[in-house]
């Protein structure tokens, strides 16, 4: 016969491992989640905004400016912090000194894996000056080549207009 003692710490071991399976359960659903709106905003990142930059890069660059796109996946490091996913464009205007530690207009595009927001920064700055913020939070699905357009040729009328 078992102890009454025993037998309370099984149950009591057993609600507990339980409850340990249903966390973990819903950690693993979590995970999923994140993990595919990375992999959506990859595809948005790849088919949307990547083409887009270039588009608009490329324009720019038959006028002399210059520029640049910056692709970053989201990772932890050794230490735990993380990086989330993003996709910027750089430019430099013509007639600008391209000298590193000087700051240059710049739109970014960033998928927050733990709220699975995806949110719009630009930043007008040139070496004379300028300003830079958040534009706009945005669900992927409501996140179009529109949406990107209109702000981002928001951001470059702000700094051409200087």
């Amino acid at each position: 016969m078992a102890d009454p003692l025993e037998k309370e710490l099984d149950d009591l071991l057993d609600a507990f491992d339980k409850r340990q399976e249903q966390r973990k359960e819903v950690q693993n659903a979590q995970t999923l989640q994140e993990d595919k709106f990375l992999a959506d905003f990859a595809n948005f990142r790849s088919k949307t905004a990547r083409p887009l930059f270039e588009r608009v890069g490329n324009h720019l660059r038959q006028r002399g400016h210059d520029f640049d796109i910056e692709e970053v996946d989201y990772f932890v490091d050794r230490d735990g912090k993380t990086t989330d996913a993003r996709i910027s464009f750089h430019l430099f205007p013509m007639g600008v000194n391209r000298h590193e530690g000087q700051s240059f207009p710049s739109y970014a595009i960033t998928a927050s894996r733990g709220r699975q927001i995806i949110h719009l920064h630009g930043s007008n700055m040139l070496p004379s000056g300028g300003s830079f913020g958040p534009r706009g939070d945005f669900k992927l699905d409501q996140l179009s080549l529109e949406v990107v357009e209109r702000d981002l040729l928001k951001l470059l009328t702000e700094v051409f207009s200087k």
